[in-house]
């Protein structure tokens, strides 16, 4: 530390008004909650709209559909064997995968996949008649 400098000390006194300013332990924050409207979605400062970065999207998808729980590819093949011989009854996650690769913000461009359907996908080597989901 630089000299004169001496930082906190056990027992050393809060300034002067500090314990009415103070987080006391047990006290319950006034907004726990609740949400501001007049801060949130296009109205934040952070708000980049189509410019928004991948895993913005996703997470933007994740929160208003929640998280994927099943896999809408009826030719899934699950359960399978691992490369041990293993047999897997279903896999341990599900995830959103984009239909159009534009990204859009509404459901009906969304599918939820497992992690191998979803490669299968992306990679073009299945196709998954999404209007009969």
């Amino acid at each position: 530390m630089p000299k004169g400098f001496q930082g906190f000390q056990k027992g050393h006194k809060l300034f002067k008004g500090a314990e009415k300013t103070c987080f006391k332990k047990g006290n319950i924050p006034y907004n726990l909650g609740k949400k501001c409207p007049e801060i949130s979605g296009e109205r934040n400062g952070c708000f980049r709209g189509e410019d928004a970065k991948y895993s913005a999207k996703h997470m933007w998808i994740r929160y208003h559909y929640g998280l994927a729980n099943k896999c809408e590819n009826k030719k899934c093949h699950y359960p399978k064997l691992n490369t041990i011989g293993k047999l897997i009854k279903k896999p341990r996650s599900y995830q959103w995968a984009n239909i159009s690769k534009k990204y859009k913000r509404n459901r009906s461009d969304w599918l939820m996949l497992c992690p191998s359907c979803h490669q299968m996908w992306d990679r073009g080597l299945i196709q998954i008649n999404i209007w009969q989901n």
